[in-house]
């Protein structure tokens, strides 16, 4: 049987989701959705407020006659920094931003360099933590595969066969958790399309091989070295053959890869983005029964959806930890 102190440790949570949830909450509101007593709401509220966590906001017509008391989130009792990694043709680029508890924006700044190492990444945490001094924990996307902090095939070549995490709570000593750039993107995918349990999303950039992220269930497939979705090394070709046709038919190439994926995981969502010219799929000509075909969808913003996974991967965060 469950102690005291800890029942009072589940309600203070489960009251904290629900700010995180719905934003704006009267004592009310609360005993509605919790089915907890009046008293208890009014007292998680009081220590809500005396812990900064939540503030009162302005007070609505209730229908008693008297204004009911309404409360949210505070901004400010914490934030949490996002980098995106990136490698172009020309440079590397870190997006850094930094959102508070409500999700608005506290920093917001795009850094390059002409080398993807440490001293790069290390260079932008500090100018972010400088700038937001407030900033709790990051979370950032990786162009390549990582698993539990440690990075193995990275496009940040000077991160390769690194233990990224461990470097960055070392010297920030800041919590600090990773994923790959197009996991992240699927999150933000399926995040966007709730009617969906289970998507894929392929990205096919112009100089690297296609990256690949899975969604089964609505959670994040991995498998079980974290290399799931690391297409360019299907045995269909090789890739001196992968190179050439992303040069002479990059459509054909997508196309393939995304039969491929539904012929082995059948999701009911794929979206695709690719950056070579006019590239539109379709399984109008494609082997796979019409049937068992998924929904198509073009991506045109990818850094959109990326942004929306990390974003989602922070919040996930900060509700185990409230």
């Amino acid at each position: 049987m469950a102690k005291p102190t800890e029942w009072k440790e589940q309600n203070n949570s489960d009251v904290m989701h629900l700010f995180l949830d719905h934003g704006i909450l009267s004592v009310n509101d609360i005993t509605g959705h919790t089915g907890i007593s009046h008293g208890c709401a009014v007292g998680i509220i009081q220590r809500l407020l005396q812990e900064g966590k939540i503030i009162r906001t302005e007070d609505q017509p209730s229908s008693g006659g008297r204004k009911s008391k309404r409360y949210m989130l505070n901004a400010d009792y914490m934030q949490f920094g996002l980098l995106a990694l990136e490698c172009g043709e020309q440079n590397y680029r870190i997006r850094a931003s930094v959102y508070d508890l409500r999700g608005g924006h506290r920093y917001d700044r795009t850094h390059r360099s002409s080398e993807g190492s440490w001293t790069f990444v290390r260079r932008v945490i500090r100018a972010m933590l400088s700038a937001s001094s407030e900033t709790g924990f990051l979370v950032l996307s990786i162009p390549g595969v990582c698993r539990d902090g440690f990075i193995d095939v990275c496009d940040f070549e000077g991160l390769s066969g690194m233990n990224l995490n461990n470097r960055i709570e070392k010297e920030f000593h800041i919590p600090c958790m990773m994923e790959n750039d197009i996991n992240s993107a699927v999150i933000g995918l399926i995040h966007h399309h709730p009617e969906y349990q289970s998507a894929a999303l392929l990205y096919q950039p112009s100089s690297h091989y296609v990256g690949c992220g899975l969604m089964v269930n609505r959670t994040l497939y991995k498998g079980h070295t974290s290399f799931a979705g690391e297409l360019r090394y299907l045995p269909c070709y090789t890739h001196e053959e992968q190179d050439r046709m992303l040069k002479e038919d990059p459509q054909k190439l997508l196309l393939l890869q995304a039969e491929t994926i539904t012929a082995v995981m059948n999701p009911e969502l794929i979206g695709y983005c690719s950056d070579a010219d006019d590239v539109t799929l379709s399984f109008e000509h494609s082997a796979i029964p019409e049937n068992h075909r998924p929904m198509l969808v073009k991506i045109t913003n990818l850094n959109e959806q990326i942004d929306a996974g990390l974003y989602r991967i922070g919040m996930k965060y900060i509700r185990s930890i409230v």
